[in-house]
């Protein structure tokens, strides 16, 4: 009889447990998401000064690059639409097949701190030499934002390579 209620009493206070849970996912009671006192909903959020966001590029294994779009102000806004390009050069200036991934732009609210990503991709063509350097830039409603970096080609260790061998 013991065993029973031992059990009884765990399953009642689990049972109340994970319902907890699933009202608090349900209803989205996080702390980062109540709208108090001093919090901005996304209506009240105004567009982006071109001024507070930065663009950089990293790599991102053999997925290619991302370009990030990060807000450095000290509330959230709105990005608009921007519109992102990627341009790649090799070491004499002439242009390497660039690829953005879609949907090709940044969108919606970002936050301090907060990063938008987009990836590119680019292809050498037979002969050409790195150093490579990459160029995004990110036009819309709320002006451009521009970054150039170095970037290192590695080749997919799982594609052939189109040139010949000689």
């Amino acid at each position: 009889m013991r065993r029973l209620a031992t059990w009884s009493v765990f399953l009642i206070v689990g049972g109340v447990a994970f319902t907890a849970i699933v009202a608090a996912v349900v209803n989205d009671d996080s702390p980062s998401s109540s709208s108090g006192v001093g919090t901005k909903s996304t209506s009240d959020v105004s567009l982006c000064d071109s001024k507070q966001l930065e663009l950089s590029i990293r790599a991102s294994g053999f997925v290619g690059h991302v370009a990030a779009l990060r807000d450095s102000g000290t509330e959230p806004c709105d990005v608009g639409e921007l519109h992102v390009t990627a341009t790649v050069v090799d070491r004499n200036g002439q242009r390497v097949p660039a690829t953005v991934a879609p949907p090709q732009e940044f969108t919606g609210v970002i936050h301090p701190g907060e990063e938008l990503v987009e990836t590119f991709d680019y292809s050498a063509r037979c002969g050409q030499k790195g150093p490579f350097s990459a160029t995004v830039i990110a036009v819309g409603e709320v002006g451009s934002v521009r970054t150039t970096s170095p970037v290192a080609y590695r080749r997919d260790p799982f594609k052939a390579s189109s040139c010949k061998q000689t």
